[in-house]
């Protein structure tokens, strides 16, 4: 579903513009968001399947010594373990095997389709959020003429002040810092891969700043093929 949505995000993008900046676009970006958006499912949708592939046929000897040591029900997800429930009811509720089996087979579908849609809600809101990010960075840099350093250490540092007190609260950010003192290699990749992303966001940002939201997320949707083809 995720890939799906995101492979949907120039679709969301004209949405967002069409009913909160009251934006025009020409038919031709209607027919090459259309054009983009199938082959990037196509695209998404080839790898996940490659990568599912290559699960399925990894060795499961781990699994196995899981299940020796904690049981056949070690490591299973939570509809698995709402489904286990359902079909453990006691006796004395006058429930023969096939009904108990039936029951659970149908809490378990009600717990499926509870996950799917508050998978799809979240999945609506961080399209809404992150389409209308971009027009409203299109326009204070274009409006105001705000400079894109400036967009990006206040996004950003406000954002780390968001983040920090849950980081200190559920103890990640001390779990972080005991594997950098203890692999310190993983801080060096952790760098680059920080320099790496800042450079790809300068430029989104001036692309931004000189052709629009629009062709940005263009941009940055073809870069979903671009990395399945290297």
């Amino acid at each position: 579903m995720w890939v799906l949505m995101k492979s949907l995000r120039i679709v969301w993008l004209m949405v967002v513009g069409k009913l909160f900046f009251r934006k025009q676009f020409p038919l031709m970006s209607y027919a090459a968001a259309l054009c983009i958006t199938i082959g990037i499912v196509i695209f998404s949708f080839g790898e996940k399947r490659k990568g599912n592939s290559v699960l399925d046929e990894s060795p499961c000897a781990d699994h196995a010594n899981e299940e020796a040591k904690y049981g056949s029900h070690a490591e299973k997800g939570w509809l698995d373990n709402v489904a286990l429930a359902a079909s453990t009811i006691a006796p004395s509720t006058g429930q023969t095997e096939a009904q108990r089996t039936e029951a659970a087979a149908a809490v378990k579908a009600l717990a499926e389709m509870a996950d799917t849609l508050y998978g799809l809600a979240l999945s609506l809101t961080s399209m809404f959020f992150s389409s209308f990010k971009s027009y409203y960075q299109e326009r204070l840099m274009t409006r105001y003429r705000v400079e894109h350093t400036d967009t990006i250490l206040y996004c950003y540092g406000y954002g780390s002040a968001f983040v920090l007190p849950m980081l200190l609260f559920n103890g990640e950010l001390t779990d972080s810092i005991r594997i950098f003192i203890e692999n310190p290699y993983v801080l060096l990749n952790l760098c680059v891969s920080f320099f790496l992303s800042y450079a790809g966001i300068v430029f989104l940002l001036l692309l931004i700043q000189t052709s629009g939201a629009f062709v940005c997320t263009i941009v940055s949707s073809c870069r979903k093929i671009l990395t399945v083809l290297l």
